[in-house]
Formats: C-alpha cells, structure tokens, sequence
C-alpha cells in the first residue's frame, strides 16, 4: 500500500471518516482503519463477491472505535440501476448504463446519496478508485466537493486527469 504514501504526507488534517469508493476486499479500507482509527469508515464496491469479502474482511478488525459501513453498490452520476461488465476477470469490471438480460445489476448512488445513507455531511478523506469513472462522477461535482477535506483519486487515463485537474 505504498502507493498511499502521498496521501499520509499530505493530509491537511486529522482522519476521522473515510468514504473508500472502489473498496474492493477491503485492504484499502483495513489500511485506513489501522494507519487512522477514524469513527466511520464507509466502503463502497459494486461488484457482489468482492463485497462479500469485504465484509468477512472487515470483520476481523478488532477496532471498538470505528464503525465500518459497507455498501454494494457503485458511484455514478445518477441514481439507478447500473450493469457490472467484466472485461478482463474478477478483479477488472466497470459500470455500464444497462443492465444485460438475467443480470442483477448493481445499485447506483450519487455522492450525495453516500453521505445520506450514512448520515454525515463531511468526510475527511476520499479514496475513489472506481476504474474510469472517475470523469463522470466528477463532472459535476461542485455541490458536495466542499464536503471533502482531503481527496485520493486514482485516474485511469490522461483525458480525465486534464478533466478532473483542469
């Protein structure tokens, strides 16, 4: 989890929530609980048994002060129904607007929808790594940006860094 060494030294303040967007099994969110012990760590996977997981995961973290919040679920503009494509196996998907015929399909929250359903209106740190839709979620982001203090994002290509940078 090096690749997190960046966000530790440059945090403008103490970590005391995170909303880990794209929380896979959970290692991201274990890392954010043991470097933090925040008092709310909400995690967000689309993907059904990488949240199962999680979940099992999560629950062998013996740390009283933080209560960890999964969702099955993914982030997109719009609330709704989304489908889960699999282009390159269990650990490579993204989000599609349509759902195929006999898939579940997977719900979709907006940001805003993330903080109601766990009742906060400011996080202190961000974790989005949702595998390129990243440019969508923030293209209109100007109502909740304000409600985060410190973002880590992970861009998938060059056209959304200028976009998201921009």
């Amino acid at each position: 989890l090096g690749e997190y060494l960046p966000v530790l030294e440059n945090l403008p303040c103490p970590v005391d929530t995170v909303l880990d967007l794209g929380a896979n099994v959970g290692l991201s969110v274990r890392y954010w609980i043991d470097t933090f012990s925040p008092s709310v760590a909400v995690a967000v996977e689309p993907d059904p048994g990488n949240h199962a997981v999680l979940i099992e995961n999560l629950d062998l973290i013996s740390n009283e002060k933080t209560a960890v919040k999964p969702i099955c679920g993914c982030i997109a503009k719009r609330s709704g129904l989304m489908g889960l494509e699999r282009t390159s196996g269990e650990w490579s998907y993204r989000t599609t607007a349509n759902v195929k015929p006999g898939e579940a399909g997977v719900q979709a929250y907006t940001i805003p929808d993330i903080l109601q359903k766990v009742g906060l209106s400011e996080i202190d740190l961000l974790k989005c790594d949702v595998e390129g839709a990243e440019a969508e979620i923030f293209e209109d982001c100007e109502n909740w940006l304000t409600c985060f203090k410190a973002i880590a994002i992970e861009i998938h290509d060059v056209e959304t860094r200028e976009k998201i940078l921009g």
